[in-house]
């Protein structure tokens, strides 16, 4: 399973949601609001959108 990360920020990773879904076997995908282009919903079982600072 695919788990996208949606950042706000470059210097705030996903620290212990990284934890819990490595633990749990799921593989991660990250973005980068304002740089990369939205990630088509087809391409993962959740997205976890990160604040900003």
């Amino acid at each position: 399973m695919n788990l996208w990360i949606w950042q706000h920020v470059p210097f705030e990773g996903p620290g212990a949601i990284a934890d819990w879904a490595t633990e749990r076997g799921l593989m991660l995908r990250s973005g980068l609001a304002g740089r990369d282009p939205w990630p088509a919903l087809a391409t993962g079982d959740g997205l976890v959108v990160m604040g900003a600072p």
